[in-house]
């Protein structure tokens, strides 16, 4: 994890599944019974009722494992340590200096907006992406 003044980035899982509109369906119901928050998502359709949703569970604050673990119980997945970056009081144009700075240094596999104000990158190496971040900030 990384703060500095109002900045903060930290690591959290992201899941990905790939599946059809009624499993993302039923995922989504189960969500929401069990109270766990969707901080973040992207959602692509591949072709006709295949489907590809790369997610993270949480509220704003944290990441529980329990979070984590309840999605786990429901599908078949694939987890992946993505970065939250939470930039409350910076110019809409930061998210393009982060993105193009992390570009020329290491692999963007994907990237999608969270709530408030924070964006989640999943990269090729997050330790370097954070020294990459913190290089824009200063």
């Amino acid at each position: 994890d990384f703060s500095c003044n109002d900045i903060h980035i930290e690591e959290r899982i992201q899941i990905s599944i790939i599946t059809d509109s009624d499993t993302i369906c039923d995922l989504l119901s189960t969500l929401e019974c069990e109270k766990i928050s969707l901080n973040g998502y992207f959602y692509l359709n591949l072709h006709d009722n295949c489907n590809l949703f790369n997610f993270v569970v949480g509220n704003n604050e944290k990441q529980t494992s329990n979070d984590v673990r309840t999605v786990e119980c429901c599908i078949d997945y694939v987890s992946s340590k993505i970065l939250k970056i939470y930039l409350p009081s910076y110019s809409k144009n930061i998210f393009a200096k982060i993105y193009c700075k992390l570009s020329e240094n290491l692999d963007i596999y994907s990237s999608y907006l969270g709530e408030d104000n924070s964006i989640y990158i999943e990269t090729s190496n997050n330790k370097r992406a954070i020294n990459c971040i913190k290089s824009i900030l200063r």
